[in-house]
């Protein structure tokens, strides 16, 4: 399954914000959706700082539009002649240049533009709200208990074109909570995901989840593992993962061997992609491992979950089961898509994919 996170903003000073806005850290507002012109529930009563540290995207990035809404309450003129050129077509590439490219928040916009003194209702109108995040649960309510929950996160952090350095929303305040000592609560909610284990016991499993996108399949190997086992139920459980750097980002390296001496694994094929001249991936390995693949999948009627980012991963590995199943099953590469499809219609066939 699915959890909805509702992350908080961190690393920037909340309360020297609000007082840069000419705001009371401390009073208490409430918020209605129709005063925010936007499609969310009330908010409040809340202090003006939570409001900017849960509710609003404040480390956003801005669109166009805020700085047109911006030129009205600039008192310096040079600021204003700036701010309008950068809400007009004219001044696209000074708005891609110092904005956009620079993935540039509306913390560090009012402080360029410091003469920009809205109101609290323009600036609720202008920063658009916190949304939440989506992790796939990464642990089995089996085996780790109902009332614990496993997610599996990277860190966001990278270098803008002139060596600013961005970190991630979500991931950020996960380490924050990390290095506290303060118990804190996370508000979350949990939806049903895409992959679930098979009704049948005997069935076997490929896995694909290269980064994070290991998490929901962690989570089904230690499902099928709480269930009772006979020899009539042993079956194939095949976990293939990529990564960057074995020594970086091999999430969950000795877990995986310790399950494979369990039998709860059967084996586990992983692609660095940076350890070696020629970059190496997932659906390279599944090539490379046609011949059990194509078994698995079409003489012992497997299934297939692949989980991770949606740029070109899922694509990519369909791609190479198709290359599998046209050379082992000596078909042509149409009626080898048609065969996925058919994976695809029986429930055998998944993706649980995000961008």
């Amino acid at each position: 399954d699915i959890a909805v996170i509702y992350p908080e903003n961190v690393g920037f000073d909340a309360d020297a914000f609000t007082k840069r806005l000419g705001l009371d850290p401390n009073k208490v507002v409430s918020l209605s959706s129709r005063q925010q012109n936007q499609n969310v529930n009330d908010i409040g009563p809340c202090s003006i700082r939570d409001l900017f540290v849960r509710y609003l995207d404040v480390l956003g990035t801005p669109k166009r539009s805020v700085f047109e809404t911006m030129y009205f309450f600039c008192s310096d003129e040079e600021e204003k002649e700036k701010v309008l050129e950068l809400s007009t077509a004219e001044g696209n590439d000074l708005f891609h240049s110092y904005c956009k490219k620079e993935h540039r928040t509306y913390v560090e916009i009012f402080e360029d533009f410091s003469s920009c003194m809205p109101p609290l209702e323009y600036i609720a109108e202008m920063i658009p709200m916190l949304k939440p995040r989506e992790f796939s649960i990464s642990s089995s309510p089996t085996a780790h208990g109902r009332n614990c929950l496993h997610l599996t996160a990277a860190l966001v952090q990278y270098l803008t074109p002139n060596q600013r350095m961005i970190h991630g929303v979500c991931s950020s305040w996960f380490k924050y909570l990390g290095n506290s000592n303060i118990k804190q609560i996370v508000p979350l909610w949990i939806k049903r995901g895409v992959l679930r284990v098979p009704e049948n016991p005997c069935s076997p499993l490929i896995l694909v989840g290269p980064g994070t996108g290991v998490a929901p399949m962690r989570a089904l190997i230690y499902e099928r593992s709480m269930a009772p086992r006979t020899h009539s139920t042993e079956t194939e459980m095949v976990l293939y993962f990529g990564c960057r750097k074995r020594d970086m980002d091999f999430y969950y390296a000795n877990e995986w061997e310790k399950l494979k001496s369990e039998g709860a694994l059967t084996d586990i094929h992983v692609a660095f992609s940076r350890d070696q001249v020629k970059k190496h991936y997932v659906q390279n390995l599944i090539k490379q491992n046609g011949a059990k693949v194509f078994q698995i999948l079409c003489r012992s009627n497997g299934y297939l979950y692949i989980s991770g980012s949606a740029k070109r991963m899922p694509a990519d590995v369909k791609e190479a089961v198709i290359d599998v199943i046209v050379e082992y099953g000596d078909i042509n590469k149409t009626d080898a898509a048609r065969v996925l499809k058919k994976m695809e219609l029986q429930g055998r066939y998944k993706v649980e994919a995000w961008s």
